[in-house]
Order: structure tokens, then C-alpha cells, then sequence
């Protein structure tokens, strides 16, 4: 499978406000998963002081600080006393290592296959 991913990142207090982002071309080889993603995405929060704040599952890219389009605001000071500066990290719910939280729960994942295997299509008829 061939995909376009991207690395983005927002250096935390480098004096001034940016944003990075570098785009890879990704071929994915072995993979045997066909679970699929958790969809829609939802826009992170700040949650350091609250996890159970923080926003579980597939989690949208950090837009801060920019003319328009934010989908993450925040206000005040972090623990340490510094000016809040969101980041992928864990004060923004993202957890060290791979983000297997995006996919959907196997669980769910398999009543949804088990519906579409059993469900009549629209058009068939009863004999």
C-alpha cells in the first residue's frame, strides 16, 4: 500500500510561534490488518491537569496560534508556571509510541463485519 503521511510538529517555547510540517511518501509492506481507522478525527484538548479530559482515539493535527482555522485553544500558565504551548504530548493526549488508539475497537470492529455479512442488500426479494 502506498500513502502520503506527514511529520508535524510545533516547537514548545522557541520564542516565537511556528509550526513545521514535512511531507513522506510511505510504501507499507507485511501489513495483515484490516481493522479500520476510528473515524472522524477529533481536535485534541489541553489535559495535563485532567486526563480524563484528554480526547481518546484518533486525534486531528494541532492548528494553534494561526489567523484562522485553530482547532486548539488554549489559555494561562502549564504546571511548571510556563505559558501553555500545545505540543504532541502527553499534556495534549498523545501518548509515547504508537498511536494505536486511532483504530477502530476490535469489538465494534466485528459486530460491524458480522452486520454486513448478514444484512440483505436493498434490492434482493423474498421468494
Amino acid at each position: 500500500m502506498r500513502m502520503l503521511t506527514i511529520v508535524r510538529w510545533l516547537p514548545g517555547k522557541c520564542g516565537q510561534i511556528n509550526m513545521y510540517i514535512h511531507p513522506y511518501k510511505c510504501h507499507v509492506t507485511g501489513s495483515t490488518s484490516i481493522i479500520p481507522l476510528s473515524t472522524p478525527a477529533k481536535p485534541p484538548v489541553w489535559c495535563e491537569n485532567d486526563p480524563s479530559r484528554c480526547v481518546r482515539g484518533a486525534k486531528q493535527m494541532i492548528y494553534w496560534a494561526q489567523a484562522s482555522g485553530n482547532n486548539v485553544f488554549v489559555e494561562d500558565q502549564q504546571k511548571d508556571g510556563k505559558a501553555k504551548s500545545p505540543g504532541y504530548n502527553v499534556k495534549m493526549g498523545f501518548q509515547d509510541g504508537a498511536q494505536n488508539d486511532i483504530f477502530l475497537p476490535r469489538p465494534e470492529f466485528l459486530h460491524l463485519q458480522a452486520k454486513k455479512r448478514y444484512e440483505r442488500p436493498s434490492h434482493a426479494r423474498l421468494a
